[in-house]
């Protein structure tokens, strides 16, 4: 009887090793491009489910034939494009996932104003060469794209009148608002003596 119980024992052993022996893992790794994205995933495209971890994420499947379902996925981040989804067949192979988001295209704006004293000067923007206009100058609108870092802009104009010498103005804009409306209620203004030609 205890022999019996003795080889029963060896026996369960035996398989128990030989089925750890046999065991192998395979990994499915999902990065993107920025990180720290949102996680959406499935076995239906229409019914993907969002999961508590955000990119850079690994999963393993350790099993004696581990297989990796056919499965969809997606990644949103905000201020980005959502992903497209993204199909991937059964395999019994590591499964590696990168995906680039674009960013969003939101433009924001903000106004300003141009005064000098005496007025009636006319004001080109130093780069392009661009003609604004005579003092003083309205309420006028400049646009960024939210997708760069910076929400700075530097304008710098020239001011030239006659029997006045050519007056250089630096316009350092925050463009934050979402609508010209918005911005036209922050207007920012800018003011400069222009010097007499002697």
């Amino acid at each position: 009887m205890i022999k019996k119980q003795m080889l029963s024992f060896i026996l369960g052993v035996v398989l128990i090793l030989s089925g750890c022996a046999s065991s192998r893992t395979i990994s499915t790794v999902l990065t993107s491009n920025p990180s720290n994205a949102e996680i959406y995933w499935g076995e239906v495209e229409s019914d993907l489910m969002k999961i508590n971890n955000t990119t850079p994420y690994i999963e393993h499947n350790k099993h004696s034939n581990p297989v990796w379902k056919a499965w969809y996925y997606q990644v949103k981040k905000e201020g980005y494009k959502d992903s497209e989804i993204i199909f991937q067949s059964e395999t019994k192979e590591d499964r590696l996932l990168h995906i680039e988001l674009e960013p969003l295209v939101i433009n924001q704006y903000c106004a300003f104003t141009i005064i000098s004293d005496p007025v009636g000067a006319h004001v080109v923007e130093k780069t392009s060469g661009e003609y604004i206009g005579r003092t003083p100058i309205r309420t006028r609108y400049l646009m960024r794209n939210k997708s760069k870092e910076s929400t700075e802009i530097t304008q710098i104009f020239i001011l030239k009148k006659k029997n006045y010498l050519p007056t250089e103005l630096t316009l350092n804009l925050s463009c934050i608002h979402k609508t010209k409306y918005a911005a036209g209620k922050n207007v920012k203004a800018f003011f400069t003596m222009l010097e007499a030609i002697e």
